[in-house]
């Protein structure tokens, strides 16, 4: 028996006073106090007194009219791209400056270009620093020991269990932390200072945890390479303290453009990350760990990352045995009829990863009624059941769901 849990961001939701939601963190890398945060720190560690980077024409740009409808990551990917052109103007060396010529646009070299997505991303860092230090729920500990109860109840029934998150918060890393059975296969080589990922391990351990999406726990130097730091305020210092030397800041240069993403991934072309390491071989391994599962828990994700969605999809289509389990808070009533008009709608999204057309039946008196009826109305009135053929889903969020995991998991496998 093999299980993969992927935690998303609605994973974090019910730990902390503030949700960690894409609005709200929108709104924070608009905010101009923490771009004024990020270039007080640039001055504090900036010894040799290099140019400061430009922060007030993003700040304006960030806060512009034409840009209310974009959430971070697509904000993020404009930045990147902006950035790319600006820390390279030359056309010959990638696609985007020679699109940028044709067009007759202005390429214009700006100093210090490349520190602006490291401070957008930094912006992002602190966001989740401040919640771990003053933002957690009052019953922050009574969840966490629910959460380790899930995974060590995975553990203990299961040869094969591979914890994956997308969020780079402390939930889940504190949890695994403290039971010891689930490996990051990071480790210190015999002469080096670094704690590095030991690929080999990685692939060959039966229990792991990883983070596709990039963690506060990690550095990267020039090596292309994250660090590990299990401590994210030592992390934090280190990154900062590393900034003027590349030991932060690796730009990888690709066909298309300049990549900025380091020790977190983000914007909307993030899969270029996997290009590098550690992520090329977390995707292997998520890849593998997809194809080889019997189970697979998704909590709290939105089905928004188009290269995750289609390794689900193979895993449902693979083997008629397979099941999956979404876990998230829907308060509406599921109808499997109404939802497919809005396509942000996660029902939606669950439809049109897995099926390629709403199951439904014409009533005799002309009405359109859902092919699993009997079963939605259980659902709804329990909050659990199957949505689509071997797709179950949770609809009354993470929290409620630790504390009825045992009941769900049982209904769904004898675990």
């Amino acid at each position: 028996m093999k299980t993969t849990i992927l935690f998303g961001a609605g994973a974090s939701y019910p730990f902390y006073k503030t949700h960690l939601s894409t609005n709200y963190i929108t709104s924070q890398v608009k905010l101009e106090s923490n771009w004024q945060n990020m270039l007080s720190n640039y001055r504090h560690i900036n010894v040799e007194e290099y140019q400061e980077p430009d922060i007030m024409s993003w700040i304006n740009f960030l806060n512009g009219s034409g840009n209310d409808d974009l959430n971070f990551e697509q904000l993020a990917e404009i930045v990147d791209k902006i950035s790319s052109v600006q820390y390279d103007c030359f056309p010959q060396d990638n696609i985007l400056n020679r699109i940028v010529y044709a067009l007759n646009a202005n390429l214009q070299h700006r100093t210090q270009a490349q520190y602006i997505p490291f401070f957008f991303r930094e912006i992002i860092a602190n966001i989740i620093i401040e919640q771990e230090m003053e933002g957690h729920v009052d019953n922050y500990e009574e969840l966490q020991r629910l959460q380790k109860q899930l995974l060590r109840r995975i553990s203990e029934n299961c040869e094969q269990a591979s914890i994956i998150s997308l969020n780079y918060d402390e939930c889940v890393p504190v949890s695994i932390d403290a039971i010891n059975e689930y490996d990051n296969c990071f480790r210190q080589k015999k002469g080096y200072r670094d704690i590095k990922l030991d690929v080999r391990k990685f692939f060959e351990e039966s229990k792991v945890v990883y983070y596709p999406h990039g963690h506060l726990r990690f550095i990267f130097n020039h090596e292309e390479s994250a660090i590990y730091v299990p401590d994210i305020y030592e992390a934090e210092r280190q990154r900062w303290n590393g900034l003027f030397n590349r030991n932060s800041i690796v730009i990888t240069q690709t066909p298309f453009c300049y990549d900025f993403n380091t020790f977190i991934t983000t914007g909307q072309t993030k899969d270029n990350a996997f290009n590098n390491m550690p992520y090329a071989v977390y995707y292997q391994r998520m890849a593998m760990d997809f194809l080889t599962s019997n189970l697979i828990v998704l909590i709290g994700y939105s089905f928004g990352d188009p290269h995750f969605n289609r390794l689900l999809k193979s895993f449902h289509h693979i083997n008629d045995t397979n099941k999956l389990l979404v876990v998230d808070m829907h308060p509406d009533t599921v109808t499997m009829l109404d939802e497919y008009k809005d396509p942000n709608d996660l029902i939606a999204k669950i439809n049109q990863t897995f099926t390629p057309g709403w199951s439904v039946r014409v009533t005799n008196d002309g009405k359109l009624q859902p092919m699993n009826q009997e079963e939605l109305n259980h659902m709804n009135q329990d909050g659990f059941g199957e949505i689509l053929p071997r797709v179950y889903f949770f609809k009354n969020g993470y929290e409620e769901f630790l504390y009825r995991q045992e009941e769900v998991l049982g209904r769904i496998l004898v675990l």
